[in-house]
Formats: structure tokens, C-alpha cells, sequence
């Protein structure tokens, strides 16, 4: 009997907690973010180019101040801060193979006509064949 009471009394604490987390906003839990890949890469020599790789998400970001940034084996170059409103955005992440070299490109794309599109770029040097990683990340400032 007194186990029976004590879910009586826990049922208005759960839907309580319940209730409150229903207040909570899911975009302020997505204002940060990770694409990466990672794929077996060898030296290009001109003679084969492969296809361009590409992963994307889609995000709703609040209006405001954000932090970007590309990973590479090679170095992260500095973090650009953006300003974007608040929309929702196609999140890109591709790997392209140029002139003897790999280009890491990330962008973020308005999903709204007429939208705006911010991307970065930075080489991804590829010595031998070997397993190779790249990510691009933001996060509010």
C-alpha cells in the first residue's frame, strides 16, 4: 500500500518536470554543431580525379554571432566569425580534388529564396595514402 502512495505522490513531480521541459527551446541546444568525414585519400597525380565527397545537415539557427571553423590533419585556420539571422540552413561539408591538391569547403546556405550563403575553404595536403579525417564546426559567440 504505501508503494502505490508513493507513485501518487511522484506522478505530479514527473508531470511537473514534464510541463517545464516542454519550455524548453530546442534551438538553443542547436546552436553549435560537427559535420565530419573521413575517408582513404592518396596524393593526386593528375592522372585520376576523384568524385567530390559531401556530407550536409540541416539546421535552424537564432539570429546572432557565430564561430566557424574547418578541421584538417594539416591545421585549423583561424576561427571566422559570421553574423546570421535566424532561418533555417543547409549545412555542407565537401571535399574536392584540384590541381594536385584537396580543397575542404564548408558552407551555410539560407534555406529561404533569396537567402544569403557563407563559405570557407582551406587545403587538405594528402603526402601519402593514408586515412584522413576533416570537420567543419560552429558554435555562438
Amino acid at each position: 500500500m504505501l508503494r502505490r502512495l508513493s507513485w501518487l505522490f511522484a506522478l505530479p513531480v514527473l508531470i511537473s518536470a514534464l510541463a517545464f521541459g516542454a519550455f524548453v527551446t530546442p534551438a538553443s541546444a542547436a546552436q553549435s554543431g560537427l559535420l565530419e568525414d573521413s575517408a582513404v585519400l592518396t596524393p593526386l597525380d593528375g592522372s585520376t580525379v576523384p568524385p567530390d565527397r559531401c556530407v550536409e545537415s540541416d539546421r535552424r539557427l537564432d539570429a546572432g554571432t557565430y564561430a566557424w571553423t574547418i578541421h584538417t590533419p594539416d591545421g585549423t585556420p583561424p576561427e571566422k566569425n559570421l553574423y546570421l539571422r535566424s532561418d533555417s540552413y543547409k549545412w555542407t561539408l565537401c571535399l574536392s580534388a584540384q590541381a594536385g591538391f584537396y580543397k575542404v569547403t564548408t558552407s551555410l546556405t539560407s534555406t529561404t529564396p533569396g537567402g544569403s550563403r557563407a563559405t570557407r575553404s582551406y587545403v587538405l595536403d594528402v603526402p601519402v595514402k593514408d586515412t584522413y579525417t576533416w570537420s567543419a564546426e560552429f558554435h555562438s559567440v
